[in-house]
């Protein structure tokens, strides 16, 4: 992975995070990178402040991963499980209704198509 794709990868979870109070396997992954971070940049820089200047901690990534190849691998690994539950994680929902209407229900706004009636005079 190349640096800075890796180092905006990072962030990215780090500020996704931060940002996060719920529970599940991505969060987990996600809690796992920045504790991994937070170790590693302890004394040079506070995860927290990463919500507004994400800038700062690309730069810290580049510089430690370029200089330290066994922190780029761990930290490369962690990002690609994070993709992959992500990925896992946003698959989509279908449902049925006992009459065989499909709800889609990632783009449903509560309106199943073929299913009203208009009672109504």
């Amino acid at each position: 992975m190349i640096l800075t794709e890796l180092a905006q990868a990072a962030s990215t979870v780090v500020i996704w995070v931060l940002d996060k109070t719920t529970g599940g396997a991505l969060q987990q992954v996600g809690v796992n990178i920045f504790e991994f971070l937070k170790r590693r940049f302890k004394g040079k820089l506070e995860l927290e402040q990463a919500k507004e200047n994400p800038e700062l901690l690309n730069a810290l990534i580049i510089t430690e991963a370029s200089s330290d190849h066994e922190f780029k691998e761990s930290l490369e690994q962690l990002v690609i499980k994070f993709k992959q539950v992500q990925q896992q994680t946003n698959a989509k929902v279908i449902q049925n209704t006992s009459e065989g209407v499909n709800i889609n229900a990632d783009h449903n706004q509560g309106n199943v198509v073929g299913q009203q009636t208009n009672n109504f005079r």
